[in-house]
């Protein structure tokens, strides 16, 4: 899977690791692969592979279905929208920068 993020006109490909990735991470861990043959094999760096491992491995076994799960679900949550709990609050900023005032102006 691949995330594109428009930064400052420079498009950023940032790498995540696909579901037959985490697979492969799965049988070569189970095979006692170390961690940087298991990145050579898939082409990402050793610290991908142990951040991975560190994040996403359940009671010491890594399962690469239950990996995904938790990766995918990390990832959305993460990308919520704060919310802003108290309407008037809201009401406030709304009306501030249909007025033209910046964020960095509202927020002082």
């Amino acid at each position: 899977m691949y995330a594109v993020y428009h930064t400052h006109h420079i498009l950023i490909f940032l790498l995540i690791l696909a579901g037959s990735e985490r697979h492969t991470i799965a049988v070569l861990r189970y095979h006692k692969h170390s961690i940087r043959d298991i990145a050579r094999n898939i082409g990402k760096h050793a610290s991908t592979v142990s951040r991975e491992l560190r994040r996403n491995s359940g009671s010491r076994v890594y399962d690469d279905d239950n990996a995904h799960r938790i990766a995918r679900k990390r990832w959305s949550e993460s990308h919520k929208k704060p919310r802003i709990a108290n309407p008037l609050i809201g009401e406030y900023i709304h009306t501030t920068l249909i007025q033209g005032y910046s964020p960095q102006q509202i927020a002082k």
